[in-house]
């Protein structure tokens, strides 16, 4: 009901629609992969993303740990291993020199 609604509204402006599929082996470390793939997406490749969460797909409270994070400040700490850090910076520096501002990680990021 709702869902089809966001999802409808999220195609409707361009938008796409993240989703984690649940199986009977997903982990903390599949969930921590899917969402390194969402931020790359919004952050790298510059696209809308809406992510889209149930209740049933929280099968380990763990999980929460990580979407608390995201709510709170957008940010997921230690979710990219450092030299993943260096290889988003890298290909971010084009875009943040093109603004005029200096290649750090705080305009990086």
């Amino acid at each position: 009901r709702e869902t089809k609604f966001s999802t409808a509204c999220c195609v409707h402006f361009g938008y796409s629609v993240f989703q984690i599929v649940i199986s009977s082996s997903y982990s903390i470390n599949d969930l921590k992969d899917d969402l390194k793939g969402m931020y790359n997406k919004a952050g790298l490749k510059d696209e809308g993303v809406m992510f889209l969460l149930t209740d049933s797909q929280i099968t380990n409270e763990r999980f929460l740990i990580y979407i608390n994070d995201l709510l709170a400040s957008g940010e997921i700490p230690d979710l990219f291993a450092a030299d993943e850090i260096d290889v988003i910076m890298n290909s971010l520096a084009n875009k943040v020199k093109a603004s005029g501002k200096v290649v750090d990680r705080k305009n990086c990021w």
